[in-house]
């Protein structure tokens, strides 16, 4: 229903400006120093694991780095030499073994995991807002400040984006597009 449609594109969403540049260009043959590499990562919503078991994590050791984008089938591993990127390939996590057939990749852009990508400013904005929330219970307020603080991913996080874009919609990307788009709404 229409009234549906207004709900749903005035639910809360990142601010367009927030998501621009919000990736990462991968290319063979061009240096990239591992230690800024996960950090990067860790901005666009990565996770930091010992081994690459499912989508959002990513694994360093020595000079290969695993990466399971959500936009991949497969998991991505490139293979460095110093800060070097000479091979991406497509890998079984299971096996550990190079995917049979695979498309070779000479460059890779790594999208954001989360839609919640916070600098600095914007956290520090967004976690004041938690505190202040009086609709919440004090215990919730005080348990999500603790994990966004500590940026620990939880599920359901997203639905604390009103607190760090407030006011923000899915309107606001709409607007951003350099035709604005026609929307049908099918009862």
């Amino acid at each position: 229903s229409t009234r549906e449609f207004r709900a749903n594109a005035r639910q809360a969403a990142p601010a367009p400006e927030a998501l621009v540049g919000a990736e990462l260009s991968l290319q063979v043959g061009r240096d990239y120093p591992m230690d800024e590499l996960a950090a990067s990562l860790v901005r666009l919503g990565y996770r930091r694991e010992s081994a690459v078991s499912e989508a959002g994590h990513f694994a360093i050791r020595g000079g290969l780095l695993d990466l399971a984008a959500p936009d991949q089938d497969h998991p991505v591993r490139c293979e460095f030499f110093g800060d070097t990127l000479e091979q991406l390939r497509y890998f079984d996590p299971a096996t550990q073994r190079s995917v049979e057939g695979a498309a070779k990749l000479t460059g890779l852009n790594v999208l954001p995991f989360h839609e919640l990508l916070l600098d600095e400013d914007l956290r520090q904005a967004g976690l004041k807002r938690v505190l202040q929330a009086s609709g919440l219970k004090k215990e919730a307020r005080a348990r999500w400040h603790e994990q966004l603080s500590a940026q620990v991913q939880f599920g359901g996080w997203d639905w604390l984006l009103g607190f760090f874009f407030p006011g923000v919609s899915l309107l606001d990307h709409l607007a951003c597009l350099k035709q604005p788009p026609l929307v049908f709404i099918d009862q």
